[in-house]
Protein backbone atom coordinates (compact mmCIF):
# COMPACT_ATOMS: atom_id res chain seq x y z
CA UNK A 1 0.00 0.00 0.00
CA UNK A 2 1.53 3.39 -1.16
CA UNK A 3 0.60 6.98 0.65
CA UNK A 4 0.44 10.22 0.03
CA UNK A 5 2.86 13.10 0.79
CA UNK A 6 1.90 16.49 1.03
CA UNK A 7 4.37 19.37 1.76
CA UNK A 8 3.53 22.72 3.23
CA UNK A 9 3.59 24.75 6.18
CA UNK A 10 1.33 26.52 8.19
CA UNK A 11 2.01 30.11 6.89
CA UNK A 12 1.72 30.45 2.75
CA UNK A 13 4.58 29.27 1.05
CA UNK A 14 5.25 29.95 -2.72
CA UNK A 15 7.76 27.20 -3.36
CA UNK A 16 7.99 23.39 -1.32
CA UNK A 17 11.62 22.54 -1.97
CA UNK A 18 12.60 19.09 -1.77
CA UNK A 19 16.34 17.78 -2.04
CA UNK A 20 17.31 14.17 -1.61
CA UNK A 21 20.73 13.28 -0.12
CA UNK A 22 21.07 9.18 -0.13
CA UNK A 23 23.46 7.23 -1.34
CA UNK A 24 20.48 5.30 -3.21
CA UNK A 25 20.68 4.73 -6.84
CA UNK A 26 17.55 7.44 -7.70
CA UNK A 27 14.13 8.47 -5.73
CA UNK A 28 11.37 6.18 -6.99
CA UNK A 29 7.50 8.12 -7.00
CA UNK A 30 4.93 5.13 -5.88
CA UNK A 31 2.19 7.16 -4.38
CA UNK A 32 1.17 10.49 -4.58
CA UNK A 33 3.04 13.91 -3.61
CA UNK A 34 1.68 17.07 -3.51
CA UNK A 35 1.53 20.92 -1.83
CA UNK A 36 -1.23 22.00 0.32
CA UNK A 37 -2.83 25.29 -1.33
CA UNK A 38 -1.00 26.54 -4.43
CA UNK A 39 2.82 26.45 -3.55
CA UNK A 40 5.11 24.79 -6.27
CA UNK A 41 6.71 21.55 -5.77
CA UNK A 42 10.51 21.14 -6.55
CA UNK A 43 11.92 17.40 -6.04
CA UNK A 44 15.82 17.69 -6.20
CA UNK A 45 17.90 14.05 -6.42
CA UNK A 46 21.76 14.46 -8.21
CA UNK A 47 20.89 10.80 -8.61
CA UNK A 48 17.28 10.72 -10.83
CA UNK A 49 14.16 10.61 -10.07
CA UNK A 50 11.94 8.02 -11.72
CA UNK A 51 8.11 7.77 -11.88
CA UNK A 52 6.95 4.35 -11.70
CA UNK A 53 3.45 3.32 -13.21
CA UNK A 54 0.44 5.12 -11.94
CA UNK A 55 1.88 8.35 -9.39
CA UNK A 56 -0.24 10.99 -8.89
CA UNK A 57 1.29 15.02 -8.61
Amino acid sequence: MWRRIKFGSSVDVANAQNFVALSAPSSDVLGTLGVFKNANLLLIDPNGIIFRPDPQL
